[in-house]
């Protein structure tokens, strides 16, 4: 019974969490403060692996983003504008963290893994590299296709000092393409004593768990443009207090 409790009330979390309050990144654009840094779009061509168990059953390929093609339905245009809004917030900080402008496409990444023990089985889809983040962690945000299933979706982080931490996400009781959007939460704010006490953190990668009242079969979901905001303004005032307004 705590069991099914357990996973009532991660459901309950997890939709609360996905939907939000509306504002994308809570109001906060892009400046010499915010970095609005983007892990992954799946264009670049970035090695990314399934964790060795199921390795061989799981496979990936590259599919569209629906939303965003002349084959979107009318109902997409919302989301559309929200990717493009944080597209738009990629380049700019990229821009004025100097880093690489980002390829612009309409490729997803679409995951298939085949759960035969559901609520035993887990899988693991990472970059072969895990990912540097620089600055306060403060938000995640991604875009996931459901197929109407109560598998959950997490992600990986690790921080200095720490293993790797586990960001409950989504769950995929839904049809189509959703914006997910996560604070992170204040135990992902460590400091890195080899990089001048600064803040840090690294991306490892999306772990898909199944859910027990879930059949057996195939997981499927694709997913797209996932980014992370930080707050960078150590940087600019060393040794400054900045006040945090982030709810």
């Amino acid at each position: 019974m705590k069991f099914v409790f357990c996973w009532f009330f991660l459901s309950v979390f997890l939709t609360l969490a996905a939907q939000g309050d509306g504002a994308l990144w809570q109001g906060i654009e892009p400046s010499d403060k915010y970095d609005f840094f983007l892990v992954e779009n799946f264009e670049e061509g970035h090695p990314w692996q399934f964790s060795a168990a199921k390795a061989v059953a799981s496979f990936a390929r590259n599919g569209p983003a629906e939303f965003l093609t002349a084959q979107a339905r009318e109902t997409d245009g919302d989301l559309k504008s929200q990717f493009a809004r944080d597209q738009q917030f990629a380049e700019t900080s990229a821009t004025q963290f100097r880093r690489d402008l980002p390829r612009r496409g309409e490729l997803a990444k679409e995951l298939f893994i085949p759960f035969m023990h559901p609520g035993q089985e887990s899988q693991i889809y990472k970059p072969v590299a895990p990912v540097k983040i620089y600055g306060l962690p403060r938000a995640v945000a991604f875009y996931l296709k459901s197929y109407e299933q109560r598998h959950t979706i997490s992600l990986l982080f690790s921080a200095p000092g720490l293993g790797v931490l586990e960001l409950a996400a989504a769950d995929l009781l839904y049809k189509g393409w959703r914006r997910i959007e996560v604070p992170l939460p204040v135990h992902f704010h460590r400091r890195n004593p080899r990089n001048q006490n600064r803040h840090e953190i690294m991306f490892h990668g999306i772990k898909i768990q199944s859910h027990p009242r879930e059949p057996a079969g195939l997981c499927q979901l694709a997913i797209d443009q996932i980014m992370v905001l930080t707050d960078r303004s150590e940087e600019q005032l060393p040794g400054a207090a900045q006040k945090d307004n982030w709810r």
